[in-house]
């Protein structure tokens, strides 16, 4: 049917001969049979092949066009009706599936558009773009002001995410939904390889936290600043810290703690020695010492651990878990 109407139907001058040139390549749409391009590389700008109007939003509104959908653009009144039906037909196809299907990757410009299209016949909408706000693909959507009920209805990324455990996004299909995914992630894992951070950080509770954040807020995001990051955020976080270990002090006044001293060797051939103290909370990291002077010292490192224990309460330690070497042996004897 197609083969005949296209043997049938002439446009009113040739492609060639008005310099206008068509895309190549698999799963075009098939719209671009009866529309072109005058610059290949500008695939926004669409010239009809019946009229030769050209039209701004990629094919997406050229067909709008040839099927005289009122709204945005204006319609072509020398298109064959066979035509104008089999280009309607293919169009409400996709606004009738249930999920929305990805087309070839180098129509990228024209999937974001009319993703939203579908989605607002879906509604029983019609998008009010003009062609002038269709002509830029990279004009930003309008920032959208947060208000005071944001604040209110603020959601932790801790809870957003337990709760997001087990679900999947329904909206799109599974092919869609995993290209944009792959896109997405993409950007992380580049972050990682040029600032040199370790993979095994995806794992941990504050990054799986800190993308849900993000999600939860939206686009248009305000980057953190240098001066933010090293200042009034590193500022918060440490009131943060401290408020998380204030459970610990607690514990170890009614339960008692047990100090541990750890003992390494860094790079520089540095002896350091790490002191941690743990609790039915868990274990804390309290402070790490440079030992490297006095560590074969068994009356300074006596009075290193003495002053540790006064200065996390006498009365709370239960006990001291040090190293079995010499050193530690002469302690004992101190």
């Amino acid at each position: 049917m197609a083969s005949q109407v296209q043997e049938e139907v002439r446009p009113v001058a040739s492609v060639a001969s008005c310099g206008l040139v068509k895309p190549t390549g698999e799963n075009l749409d098939m719209a671009w049979q009866w529309n072109s391009l005058k610059d290949i590389n500008k695939k926004r700008y669409v010239t009809c092949d019946f009229c030769g109007k050209e039209t701004t939003g990629g094919i997406t509104r050229a067909k709008k066009h040839q099927i005289w959908l009122k709204g945005d653009v204006g319609p072509c009144k020398k298109i064959p009706p066979e035509i104008k039906k089999m280009v309607k037909d293919a169009y409400m196809q996709k606004v009738a599936e249930k999920d929305v299907y990805c087309v070839d990757t180098h129509e990228d410009d024209d999937i974001l558009e009319e993703v939203q299209e579908i989605q607002h016949i879906k509604n029983g909408k019609r998008t009010g773009a003009s062609s002038s706000q269709g002509t830029d693909g990279n004009s930003a959507a309008a920032k959208r002001v947060k208000g005071p009920l944001d604040l209110m209805f603020f959601k932790k990324p801790e809870a957003s995410y337990k709760a997001s455990k087990g679900k999947r996004q329904t909206s799109l299909n599974d092919a869609c939904d995993k290209e944009a995914r792959g896109r997405t992630i993409q950007y992380i894992e580049r972050f990682l390889c040029t600032n040199g951070i370790p993979f095994n950080v995806v794992r941990s509770k504050s990054f799986k936290y800190m993308v849900q954040a993000i999600g939860n807020y939206g686009p248009n995001l305000k980057l953190p600043s240098y001066y933010e990051c090293r200042v009034p955020l590193l500022k918060k976080e440490l009131d943060y810290t401290n408020d998380l270990l204030k459970d610990h002090a607690v514990q170890r006044a009614n339960y008692g703690c047990s100090i541990m001293s750890d003992e390494w060797t860094d790079r520089k051939n540095r002896t350091l020695i790490n002191f941690l103290v743990n609790s039915p909370s868990g274990s804390m990291f309290v402070k790490s010492v440079d030992a490297s002077s006095y560590v074969k010292s068994g009356a300074k490192l006596f009075e290193l651990l003495d002053n540790f224990v006064e200065e996390i309460g006498e009365k709370n330690v239960v006990q001291v878990v040090t190293d079995n070497g010499s050193n530690y042996v002469l302690v004992d004897k101190t």
